[in-house]
């Protein structure tokens, strides 16, 4: 009898223990030896997919240089340094067309020379001097007839493609081939760039820290890149040209009395294979050492598996024979009258916790739900520029500590509300400054409210720097932090906002940019000309029109104060470039005619019409993009609540996690769309459901509250009464 009564008492540890070993040791076993045994399989796709992705990166190394040249060739032919007509006028010009060239050099890495020639020119310009046409054709090409004459032909005549490569590597030793990439430019010129062996390496191989790997690019069976020395023989092998074009991974030869693998990366776009061959004795060794590693991990991880279960069992089980005779003792699950089999300790707690969880929940969710739509209405209303009593301010707990306050901005991954909470408290100890995260609807980042946050440029570079460091783990791509401008009062936050979104949206290297930095980094220009044309880049991206026109008059005024029409037009050619890479990265590409037309003006006050006219068209069509995007959204929104009504923990604050917006921007798009608040619609589409379960079934109102989505009978049968008048089962019967 006593064993009977230890088994009642503890029967949830006998079950909880039994349920643990079967479910944990069983699988453990079982995928612990098919783990063993796939395991150098798994290995072997691991390594093949890096050597692989190294190949891709053999690629993207290549593309990225490429994109390189071809921005030189654009600078070149944009900033319109290096024309004909101007470099012939006097001897003195060659001398500053040669330095330019040597400046563009630096921005290619892997190039060691650039060259400029235009046609029926009877000279080369390069970075390094001015060569006479058959003198530089004797120098460059001594050792390479058959390059020399492709040479020739190339630069006798306008290039009509986009790119072209040519390479030595075919027909010169690799360590002294080169290759050479030839862009197009206006004025009927050719620029060409010289990359040679070493420079490619430094720069690819420097950088995996891999000098033994061989890299070759072959395009159409022809070499045109090779450090290794063996292109040509590899291209004699057997089954080499199938590999090329068949979806095989890797390719197993030999060469020089020792085993390789390549592995290649096809790109279609420009036609060229991209190989990367690596020693076999690298692959197998990672392999048997994995092998090892991995079978040791497997042995340690089941003892310690062992010592950590009975660990567990201990550290769960206390705290639940705990509370089962706290709520003993308290009366709440009241004993059986001959005291011989008491209660289980998990039937105890469920039925004690029920009770609490059936009055506490709805206020809860309601309190929560609250409070973020208040903070969130109070904070949207100031980023829109519409100030708010400071009393209102306060109220919300958007900013306890006072100022200054700023917005800093980044690329975050969804967070839902429990995670948004967590990271802001601990920026904020972190810090030292309160902080609050909210991401607002038809924007792709996350913003940060910081409040007590430094002012002065040094400190707020720290700040910065510190929180993109924290906030690195939730980054949803490579992204910096960009941090707008402190101010003094939450009225004025819309200027930090904006000063944000310029500075997150100016860096594309994942760093930290400050708007007042960003502002300083105009070249030619004061601040106030910058922070002007950025705060008018945004409103146009937001798709304001009228405050991007009055920007606009206020950088016209500023613009017209100047006497210099020089100066004059360089502003305007500042103001135009801006907007129109601003417009590039929206993907709001404008007609060729337009562009014409703001690029070729006589005056300040013509070119102000003209961008008066394209604003104009652009916001509207920003604003009618935002209007679709947000009736689309809000299709979405209630589609998913009629999906998932019956889901009896669905709120407005799972539905700001599921969408990754602000509960205040939810409930306002909800209302939009059906008319009512969402609280009303969850419900009434619960109560209609009822009324068909409840007509069309025999269920019991215990089974029918649990499939219309209520908590338990007892709130079912209140809300059905509040709403129809009449209980459930009256509702039934009559």
């Amino acid at each position: 009898m006593k064993l009977k009564k230890h088994i009642s008492n503890y029967q949830f540890l006998v079950r909880m223990t039994s349920t643990f070993l079967a479910a944990a040791l069983i699988p453990l076993c079982f995928f612990g030896w098919l783990f063993m045994r796939r395991a150098y399989s798994d290995v072997i796709r691991q390594n093949e997919k890096y050597y692989n992705e190294v190949a891709v990166s053999l690629n993207k190394s290549f593309l990225d240089q490429l994109t390189d040249m071809r921005s030189c060739v654009a600078r070149i032919d944009y900033q319109r340094y290096i024309v004909r007509d101007v470099v012939e006028v006097h001897p003195y010009n060659y001398l500053e067309a040669i330095e330019k060239l040597a400046f563009y050099k630096y921005g290619v890495t892997s190039s060691t020379d650039i060259f400029l020639h235009y046609h029926d020119a009877d000279y080369v310009l390069s970075s390094e001097g001015k060569y006479s046409y058959g003198f530089f054709l004797t120098k460059f090409f001594r050792e390479s007839p058959q390059l020399q004459q492709r040479f020739e032909a190339l630069l006798s005549s306008p290039m009509e493609d986009n790119i072209r490569i040519m390479s030595e590597f075919d027909s010169t030793s690799y360590q002294s081939a080169v290759m050479l990439v030839a862009l197009p430019m206006r004025d009927c010129a050719t620029v060409v760039f010289s990359v040679s062996t070493a420079s490619f390496n430094a720069n690819f191989l420097g950088s995996l820290n891999r000098e033994n790997y061989g890299l070759m690019m072959f395009s159409s069976g022809e070499i045109i890149y090779d450090n290794s020395g063996f292109a040509h023989e590899l291209l004699l092998k057997q089954g080499f040209s199938d590999f090329l074009s068949s979806s095989d991974i890797s390719f197993q030869f030999s060469a020089g009395g020792e085993d390789y693998r390549a592995y290649k990366s096809c790109d279609s776009d420009i036609g060229i294979d991209f190989i990367v061959t690596v020693p076999e004795s690298d692959v197998t060794q990672s392999r048997s050492e994995f092998y090892s590693y991995l079978g040791g991990i497997l042995l340690w991880t089941g003892v310690l598996f062992l010592a950590i279960f009975a660990v567990v069992i201990y550290i769960n089980y206390n705290p639940v024979l705990k509370i089962r005779n706290l709520i003993s003792k308290s009366g709440v699950v009241p004993e059986p009258d001959d005291g011989e089999h008491p209660r289980g300790e998990i039937s105890a707690i469920e039925y004690a916790l029920m009770q609490f969880q059936r009055e506490n929940d709805e206020m809860s969710h309601t309190v929560l739900e609250q409070h973020e739509t208040i903070t969130d209405f109070v904070l949207m209303n100031l980023i829109d520029g519409r100030p708010l009593p400071e009393q209102s301010i306060r109220e919300a707990h958007l900013a306890p500590d006072g100022g200054p306050y700023c917005i800093a901005a980044a690329c975050l991954r969804k967070l839902d509300y429990n995670q948004r909470v967590q990271l802001a408290q601990e920026l904020s100890e972190q810090l030292g400054a309160n902080i609050y995260i909210t991401k607002l609807l038809h924007e792709s980042y996350t913003f940060l409210l910081c409040s007590s946050a430094p002012s002065a440029t040094e400190e707020r570079r720290g700040f910065a720097i510190t929180l993109q460091n924290r906030l690195t783990p939730y980054f949803d791509k490579d992204s910096g932090v960009g941090l707008g401008v402190s101010v003094d009062s939450m009225n004025d936050i819309r200027s930090s906002y904006l000063g944000a979104l310029s500075a997150i949206e100016s860096d594309n290297q994942g760093g930290v940019v400050l708007y007042e930095e960003l502002i300083g980094s105009f070249e030619g220009v004061n601040d106030k000309f910058s922070d002007a044309v950025l705060k008018f880049l945004q409103h146009v991206r937001q798709g304001e029109r009228s405050k991007a026109y009055e920007q606009l008059d206020s950088i016209a005024s500023y613009i017209l104060s100047h006497s210099s029409i020089i100066i004059e037009k360089y502003f305007c050619f500042v103001l135009v470039n801006d907007y129109l890479k601003q417009l590039s990265k929206l993907n709001l590409n404008l007609p060729e005619d337009e562009i014409t037309s703001l690029l070729n003006f006589n005056n300040t006050t013509e070119l102000f019409g003209r961008m008066i006219a394209s604003v104009d068209r652009v916001c509207e069509r920003i604003s009618s993009e935002k209007e679709q995007t947000r009736k689309n959204f809000s299709r979405e929104v209630v589609a998913f609540v009629d999906s998932n009504f019956t889901d009896p923990d669905m709120s407005l604050v799972k539905l700001s996690d599921e969408f990754g917006v602000s509960i205040y921007a939810l409930s306002r798009l909800f209302k939009e769309k059906t008319g009512i608040g969402y609280k009303e619609y969850i419900t009434a589409k619960r109560i209609e459901l009822s009324k068909h379960l409840l007509l069309s079934t025999s269920l019991s109102i215990s089974d029918i509250a649990g499939r219309s989505g209520f908590i338990d009978s007892s709130s079912f049968s209140r809300m059905f009464k509040n709403n129809c008048g009449i209980s459930p089962q009256k509702f039934r019967e009559g």
